[in-house]
């Protein structure tokens, strides 16, 4: 019964979606994000092989879609691409841990909305998530235990990996090479316990910022100070090769138009 329900499901969906290439695109992006959702939860209900079908129709939509048609950037479109395939994986995979499949969904259902173009996109509803955890993060750090400052920095990197897809859909690869700094900064061996509660509330102040709807500025000086002055030679590589793809890609999308 369960599987002919989720056969109608599919054949609605597919029926649903409007041609690519037509002008109800819009529309075809708004069902390809009620979709998402449907994922998602089939993910939660551990309903694997009901999700990968689902995702069978992303497969199709995506082969099929002029993209050429849009605005976005081709680094937009190859983080939505990686997304749908580190979904996919997690609902293929036989022995990842259910968090892990849950963390790769929902990092693709936030991809989705981002460019399903509202006007409030899923990812900032994680504000609360992200706050508490860089509380726990000044904890760990306060404490100065080495170990629990390892477990922290580890849940905020799963945490920052789950919605940077749709931050970088959303606002600029200058914004995500911005904060893609401010984690590999927490993770300098050669920053002290001070510093790095700085750090923390840079950090929090940024993405106060980000959630409200700014944060698109180019890395800020109090950051580059401290790089600098930490003297932290992967984050400056971090920094420097993300800031070259930036350059490199504003080139390519002004060489396209």
């Amino acid at each position: 019964m369960r599987h002919w329900m989720m056969l109608v499901l599919l054949v609605c969906i597919v029926v649903m979606l409007p041609m690519p290439g037509s002008a109800n695109d819009a529309q075809a992006w708004k069902e390809l994000n009620h979709t998402a959702n449907q994922v998602l939860k089939l993910t939660k209900e551990q309903r694997y092989e009901d999700g990968k079908r689902l995702m069978s129709v992303f497969a199709d939509f995506f082969l099929s879609y002029d993209f050429e048609d849009q605005e976005w950037t081709m680094s937009s479109l190859r983080t939505l691409t990686t997304t749908f395939e580190n979904a996919e994986d997690a609902l293929t995979a036989t022995n990842m841990p259910d968090d892990e499949r849950i963390r790769l969904v929902t990092a693709f259902r936030l991809a989705i909305d981002a460019f399903a173009e509202n006007s409030e996109p899923l990812w900032k509803s994680t504000e609360t998530q992200v706050m508490a955890s860089l509380d726990d993060l000044e904890e760990a750090a306060v404490s100065k235990d080495a170990q629990a400052l390892k477990r922290q920095i580890n849940a905020f990197h799963s945490l920052y990996g789950m919605i940077r897809p749709a931050i970088h859909i959303s606002t600029t690869e200058q914004t995500v090479v911005r904060f893609d700094s401010y984690f590999a900064l927490l993770e300098n061996q050669s920053v002290s316990p001070e510093q790095l509660e700085d750090h923390i509330e840079t950090m929090r102040g940024a993405f106060k910022e980000l959630y409200e709807g700014g944060g698109e500025d180019g890395i800020d000086p109090s950051l580059l100070w401290a790089i600098l002055s930490i003297g932290g030679p992967l984050v400056v590589s971090l920094s420097y090769v993300g800031y070259r793809k930036y350059r490199a890609e504003k080139r390519r999308v002004k060489a396209k138009e």
